[in-house]
């Protein structure tokens, strides 16, 4: 019963990556979803330095330093 079922479970994969394949051009966004998922990268924010030369590993710390890093960028006059 489960070596039928693993074969069916594997068989519909192929089926739906081979789909996915033959329609890549019409439907790249499904495509690029789907590698996307499969991917085992994961991004971090590493160690900060504030402007008084401390680290910060403080998630909430780092997003205030982020954030005002692009406020400047993208505000005139900063």
């Amino acid at each position: 019963m489960a070596k039928s079922a693993s074969f069916l479970i594997k068989q519909a994969k192929r089926n739906f990556e081979e789909k996915l394949a033959r329609q890549i051009k019409e439907d790249r966004k499904s495509f690029f979803a789907y590698a996307r998922s499969k991917s085992r990268s994961n991004v971090k924010v590493g160690v900060l330095e504030d402007s008084h030369g401390h680290l910060l590993n403080n998630p909430d710390e780092k997003a205030e330093i982020l954030n005002n890093f692009f406020v400047c960028v993208y505000q005139r006059g900063c």
